[in-house]
């Protein structure tokens, strides 16, 4: 019982530290050392399996976050396989830094992965002594009897996965394999062989190069014709298992920033990829047409908790929007502390097309079909479009200038025939749909022409009658700024609300969001808004 309770209250310190030392991060500012090395109690830890052949830029790296935040960095190395194999068997730590993303790619789909981020590149050459004594150029020349030369197993390193992949094309790896004097578990022990001399060659990682060299150099890289392996992206994926994911992504953001992690990648011999702008909290600018609301908020909070972002958000017509936007980015020509929003999630194509240029590329979400909305029992026998143009029918519709909505109901007429005739019954004329379903339940009005989603939870209150055009659908696109300083962000938010699928169908959405972004100028159309 006395173990038990000292168990407890070691585990509440520690959950005590991690909590202060996150909301340090949230106040303090960039490069403030929240507590040094936190000496004054317990430390927080981030258990990080991380690759071999990284070991250089994240001994480093990991000394200085700690420095910076107090927070122990456990750096567990290993070739990539054999801790993707560990982490499948026992997953445990917060962290998994891989040689090649397609580790973190298998074990997102084994659900032990979650977000992903960049952090360089590198590629397998064949590394020689200096001078490259025994003239070596090809793999062929690998093959000499005279050539004693190392390689990574494909089992256990990246490089090794990805040399095999690479040589198996050309028809070389059963020869390479066959022939090779040594093959080790991590690139760093193949490096360590030639670097000593008991080998002529190793196909190793160009990094790796620079990694032996350091002191003095004693290796130099041969690239050789025709072997251009695909892979050697260095990236970090948080695990599932992970018990403090807002700190392991912080960590994460830190060491893939352009400020922090580039500087030291790129001293190691690697190439950055270059991530998101540091930032302690980034703070990001979410625009989105109202109807969605229902269907984001759950998950905008989610991400706002998991990532320590602060969101800023804005509902309303997408008319008002784009014109906001269109503004905006005309007055930062002039002053470049005005920000476009970093992503948009429009209520219809349609008004992705006068901001494309803002928003190059979008993603399908979901689709809801626009109907007219009625009181219980339809008691004007309401059937269709052309019974909207009856004298003295009292009509809500949105804003065309201001809304989607709007914009598509006064196309959904003009199609008919029908926009002059109606065009007088029109009592009410709003930007936002949730408007006319308050006056259509007040009994102000007979009719409103809203989405399905709008009528949500007082469906018991209103009939539904649908519009026979197959422009009566409305199609909600994801964009994300071309200009936000936080692109992997902004992919990670994509992410958030593609897990939220349960939110939108129980707000009326159906759901279509497991699609390819495509570029925003495929949904573009003659009649689209302002071109009238």
């Amino acid at each position: 019982m006395r173990m038990n309770g000292l168990s407890m209250a070691i585990g509440s310190l520690v959950a005590l530290a991690v909590l202060i030392i996150m909301a340090k991060m949230l106040t303090s500012e960039p490069d403030v050392m929240p507590d040094g090395d936190g000496s004054d109690g317990p430390v927080a830890e981030l258990i990080v399996h991380t690759a071999a052949g990284i070991k250089g830029p994240m001994t480093e790296l990991a000394f200085a976050y700690e420095r910076a935040y107090g927070v122990k960095i456990d750096l567990r190395f290993g070739g990539s396989g054999t801790l993707m194999a560990n982490i499948e068997l026992n997953p445990i730590g917060d962290a998994f830094i891989s040689a090649d993303i397609d580790h973190l790619h298998k074990a997102r789909e084994k659900k032990l992965v979650r977000e992903i981020l960049d952090l360089a590149q590198q590629r397998p050459i064949i590394a020689v002594p200096v001078g490259n004594p025994k003239n070596i150029k090809s793999i062929d020349d690998l093959l000499k009897n005279d050539v004693r030369f190392g390689i990574a197993n494909p089992d256990a390193a990246a490089v090794g996965t990805i040399t095999k992949k690479a040589l198996e094309a050309t028809g070389q790896w059963e020869a390479v394999s066959k022939a090779a004097a040594v093959m080790k578990p991590t690139v760093n022990e193949v490096a360590t062989d030639l670097s000593i001399g008991t080998l002529d060659a190793a196909i190793i990682w160009d990094s790796t190069v620079a990694l032996i060299n350091r002191e003095k150099k004693v290796a130099e890289a041969v690239v050789p014709p025709g072997f251009d392996p695909e892979g050697g992206e260095v990236a970090i994926g948080i695990l599932e298992a992970c018990k403090q994911p807002s700190l392991a992504l912080h960590f994460s953001r830190w060491i893939a920033s352009p400020e922090r992690g580039a500087p030291v990648f790129t001293k190691h011999g690697f190439v950055s990829k270059g991530g998101d702008a540091w930032a302690e909290r980034p703070e990001i600018v979410f625009y989105s047409g109202s109807v969605n609301r229902p269907a984001v908020e759950a998950a905008l909070q989610k991400f706002s908790n998991r990532e320590l972002v602060a969101i800023t958000t804005k509902y309303n017509g997408c008319g008002i929007l784009c014109a906001d936007m269109l503004d905006m980015a005309d007055k930062a020509k002039e002053n470049k502390d005005i920000r476009i929003p970093d992503a948009y999630y429009a209520c219809d194509i349609c008004f992705i097309e006068p901001v494309k240029d803002l928003f190059p590329e979008a993603v399908i979400m979901t689709e809801t079909d626009i109907v007219i909305a009625v009181m219980k029992g339809n008691p004007k026998k309401i059937a269709g479009l052309v019974d909207l143009a009856k004298p003295g029918m009292r009509l809500g519709v949105s804003n065309a200038e201001q809304a989607t909505l709007g914009f598509m109901t006064k196309r959904l007429l003009k199609d008919a025939n029908l926009l002059e005739s109606v065009r007088p019954n029109i009592k009410v004329e709003n930007p936002q749909a949730d408007f006319l379903i308050n006056h259509l339940s007040t009994g102000s009005l007979d009719a409103a022409i809203v989405y399905k989603v709008n009528v949500g939870e007082h469906i018991d209150k209103f009939d539904l009658v649908p519009i026979k055009h197959p422009g009566a659908l409305a199609v909600q696109p994801f964009a994300k700024s071309s200009s936000t300083p936080y692109p992997a962000l902004m992919a990670r938010l994509l992410d958030t609300l593609r897990q939220h699928q349960k939110d939108y169908e129980a707000a009326g959405f159906r759901w279509i969001g497991d699609q390819k972004s495509v570029p925003s100028e495929a949904f573009t159309f003659k009649d689209g808004p302002g071109q009238e």
